[in-house]
Order: structure tokens, then sequence, then C-alpha cells
């Protein structure tokens, strides 16, 4: 069992070089084994699962230090309004009872990587928009494919703002957008060094490179509008860099970063279907590895590709896998042993943070699947419906029951579509925010095997805004347009329909990010929360922001 992180990016025939390559700083090379290489990750039904030492050490220097003091200044500015809870009291442990939350980017190529970026953008405490800096408070930001794109880009280029990263400005080179991802208007693009630069003894693997260089052009610092089409200097275009020299960066090392982690699915052999049952991968900056049952064990993300048998390395240990542009490729391949997550119907990658030793209170989970329309229909576009959250719960209640716990959801995507279902009386799941889970039993610890966190789903909304968010190509050449409407869906909220920004929706969303921590406080929800959280329903316990009651619409009261 614990061969096969090795089985999955353990390319066999492969001949490695005995340290990096000046000339090929992209190929990995072997390397001396640490003291310990794998690492079981524990159980949470037999009550031992733990975190790496260093993630666990980072979240404890990052909650004692950094988060407390913006929390306090967060929930004191009444601008974002005020939940009524003793501010002091609902703090006074923040270190390790204080609020615990993350923020999930969707797969779904430039579509998706862009709704990510400019939604992202709204919750930056740098910004004006004044909804919440849910950036500079998370424990944890994943991403799956486009959405890993853009995380991992955050993180590496040191958390610039979010449009100097897309857009190159504020010191940022940018995405170059300007430049086609594959066909960048220029031959010679890749020559057979980049093409087969270490990684590739097979077709996909090459296909994998390609994809790897490709999006390292872009999404890394390295390249400019003067190299771009630069081939010959080694250590141009991020070929050397590695996935946890992100630590190095100083946002990082001072802990001022959520910690991100890329998700990938898995297939023991390249031509098997992938199922909701495959084992998920995580890349975060200290460890590669899975905590689903079928793994339960991690290595050193430094020597991610060691093939290992029952935990000892089979011939030695490598080094140089964890290419950042091989993370991100990885993450978004379709024919490889590690492959798009999006594959097993998960497209929101939740599974990590839905992990018990990570304990989080709150996801915000942004969706910009292509459920609906998509790349065949005629006007180009796509939008989610609700699928990605319906695979995540029933791979939850069929495969790990006793693993992890996901929040009530409606069972088919017409509820989350449909615009007078009695889930959602005055407008489609899918055109609003939407919080899953309100209420939990117990007094709030996230540990318990009950527990869940609160969902709160934010979809790519497309009905609600011009076409252009649903495009994937198209979106290169209209980024700041893309942005725009991305900005403008996430400050929105509930809304009715129209552009115009619900003024519940930044306290609503606060309420939400406290719920859990005022129960560990020991407090009751506060009457300021409880009209914001008033249209939940008892059954699906579906929290909206509060709005004006229509009549016949089911209103259920929270008194928890």
């Amino acid at each position: 069992m614990l061969g096969s992180i090795g089985l999955v990016l353990a390319i066999t025939g492969l001949a490695l070089a005995a340290g990096p390559d000046p000339q090929n700083p992209y190929a990995p090379w072997t390397a001396k084994c640490p003291t310990t290489l794998v690492t079981r990750t524990g159980s949470p039904s037999n009550g031992n699962q733990r975190l790496a030492k260093g993630e666990a050490s980072y979240l404890k220097q990052r909650r004692q230090d950094i988060t407390p003091p913006i929390w306090d200044s967060y929930l004191r500015d009444d601008n974002t309004g005020t939940t009524g809870y003793d501010v002091g009291l609902l703090l006074k442990n923040a270190s390790t009872q204080g609020p615990r939350i993350s923020t999930a980017c969707s797969g779904g190529g430039y579509r998706a990587a862009l709704y990510c970026a400019g939604s992202l953008s709204v919750f930056d405490g740098r910004d004006d928009s004044r909804i919440a800096p849910l950036l500079q408070l998370a424990d944890y930001i994943s991403g799956l494919s486009g959405g890993s794109w853009t995380v991992s880009s955050l993180m590496q280029n040191n958390l610039p703002t979010l449009y100097d990263l897309v857009l190159g400005s504020g010191g940022q080179q940018g995405w170059h957008i300007n430049y086609g991802l594959f066909k960048p208007s220029a031959t010679n693009f890749f020559d057979d060094t980049h093409e087969s630069g270490g990684n590739s003894a097979y077709e996909d693997d090459m296909c994998r490179d390609v994809k790897e260089k490709a999006l390292s052009y872009h999404l890394f610092n390295g390249t400019t509008a003067s190299n771009f089409y630069d081939n010959d200097t080694p250590n141009a275009h991020a070929s050397g860099l590695l996935w946890s020299s992100l630590k190095l960066t100083t946002n990082y090392s001072e802990f001022k970063s959520p910690i991100p982690i890329v998700v990938t699915t898995s297939r023991v052999n390249e031509d098997d279907p992938v199922t909701p049952r495959n084992t998920q991968f995580e890349f975060t900056p200290y460890t590669f590895g899975s905590y689903d049952p079928s793994l339960m064990a991690t290595v050193p993300v430094e020597f991610a590709g060691t093939h290992a048998n029952n935990g000892v390395p089979s011939n030695g240990c490598v080094r140089g896998f964890e290419n950042a542009g091989f993370v991100v490729g990885s993450s978004s391949a379709m024919f490889n042993r590690l492959t798009d997550g999006y594959e097993d119907g998960e497209n929101i990658p939740l599974a990590p943070l839905l992990v018990k030793a990570r304990a989080q209170d709150l996801i915000l989970a942004l969706d910009a699947s292509a459920d609906v329309g998509g790349i065949l229909d005629e006007a180009y576009t796509g939008y989610p419906d609700g699928t990605s959250l319906i695979a995540t719960a029933n791979r939850i209640a069929t495969y790990f029951r006793s693993f992890t716990s996901f929040p009530p959801i409606p069972s088919s995507t017409d509820d989350f579509t449909d615009n007078d279902s009695w889930i959602s009386p005055d407008i489609a799941l899918t055109q609003r925010p939407t919080f899953f889970g309100c209420n939990t039993r117990g007094n709030g610890s996230m540990s318990s095997p009950d527990s869940y966190p609160i969902i709160v789903y934010l979809p790519n909304a497309g009905s609600n805004l011009d076409a252009t968010t649903g495009y994937t190509e198209d979106t290169i050449h209209r980024a700041t347009d893309f942005l725009d409407l991305a900005r403008a869906n996430a400050m929105k909220g509930y809304g009715d329909g129209e552009k115009a920004k619900d003024d519940n929706w930044p306290l609503a969303l606060k309420c939400a990010l406290v719920d859990r921590a005022r129960k560990r406080a020991g407090m009751v929800r506060s009457q300021a929360c409880k009209v914001q959280f008033e249209k939940c329903k008892s059954r699906f316990l579906i929290c909206a922001p509060a709005r004006r009651k229509r009549s016949g619409a089911r209103i259920a009261r929270d008194d928890s």
C-alpha cells in the first residue's frame, strides 16, 4: 500500500542524473534519502490522525502571531456589519480555539484560473471591497487544475494582489495573457530539449511535459515579453522552480500566507478509468501523499517520485519531481497516473480541507465548472450546476464515512438550478452564495466524527453576469473584463438576480465565519446572526443572507 506513493510518480526506466543538471534544471535527479521517507497520517476513526510537522508548526505560528489581530480588527469593523458578539470573548483563545477557514478554487482551465483570481480579489484585505479579508485569515487555499494555476502562481510570486498577478502590474510579470497557452503565435516555442526535459518516458508524459512548460511560462516569474521565445537559456521560464521553494518567499516565511494545496486524483494504470474510489493526492509545501483510507501516508514533497515498498526506498531516492510546473501540470493532466481531479467528478478540491486533523470551520468553495453548456455549446459557455458538491457528498457517504463528514446538500443538479424550488424559492442555488451546513451538533469541535464545516458555495453565476464568464480560451484576451465580472459576482451576495450589491452579504459571511468558533467559546448565536441565517431550512440546513420574506417562502427558525 505504501508503495503506491512511488508507483504514481516514479517513471521506470528513466535515467536520472546524480545531481541537478545546470543545463536542464527541469530534470529530476538522484539524492540521498531522508532518515524517514514515508510517514503514516493516522486515522480519525482511531483518533490518531495528524498533520505533517512542518504544516502543524507553520499553522501554530501563524495562528499565534499573525491572524488574531486581523480577526480582531475585522470583527470590530462596523463597515462589514456587527455580529453582536463579544469579540474579546470570541477570540480569547484565538490561537487554539479561534475561527479556522479555508478557500477552494475549482478546476476549469483559464476560466477557473481567472474566476478564482477575480473572486479572491474581493476577499483580499488589501482590496477596497471591504467584504472580508479571507486571504489573510485562511489556514489553507486549495486548487485543482485551473484553480491550481492561480493558487500556485499567487504563492510562488509572494502573494501579490490578484490583478497585479494576472495583468502584470505592480512589479509583477503577469500571466502574459496576450500569448496563447500552447500557440503563442510563433514557432519553436518548445524545442526538443524542452519537450523531453526529464520526466518523459511515455508519450503521455511528453504531453504533460509540454503543458507543464507552457504553464511555467505564464504563471511564474522568469518570463518576460523580451525572452518569451528564448529557449536557449537553461534557467529561463522558471524551468527549475521547485514547489517547496515557495516557503522561501517573504510572505510565507513570515507566516503571512495560507498554506497552498494542489490536488490531483490518480489511477493505478494509465488506461484505467478514474472513479470516486481512486486515491486523491495532494501537494503541500511540506508533503506529497494522501489522507484517503486507501493510503494514509505522505513523503516529504522534496522526495516525491521516489519509489517505495512498505515505506522503504526501492532503489535510492529522487528529487526534482516537485518542479512547480510539474505540480500544476499533474493537477490538470488527463492521460497520466496522476490526473486532473475533475475526472472523478470532484472539480472543487474540498477533500484535503475536510481532513479531520485540519479541523476547518468553514470552506469558501469557488466553482467555475462547466457543467451546463460548455465548450461544445453554440454559445461556447459553461457554468456550474452543483455536480462537484454532489460528487463530494456521494464519495464521502460511500467510501469515507468514518474518515470525514460533509453537510447535507440537495441530491440532484435540478435542485441546484431550479429558480423556483422549495429548497430555494427565490433564486437558484447556482445564482447566488449558499451556506450549506449552518447548524451542527456538539460544541463546535471540528474533530468530532459527526461534525462538518460550513460550505460557502460561490458559483460562477452565468445568467447574472455577462456571458464572458463562461468562456475558456477567449478569456485569455479579455482577462480584465473577466476579472471584473468575477469580482462583481463575489461582491453581489444574495441579491435578487441583479448586479446590485447585497448590503447584508458582508455581515452574513462574517456570522458564518465565526459560527463554529462561537460554539466552542460557549456563546449563543446572536440575534444579528440569527437574522442573517433566518432562511435556514430545517431539512437541508441551507442558509442564505437574509432578505425580505416573500409570501409562501418556507422559513425555519434557527436557535443554535
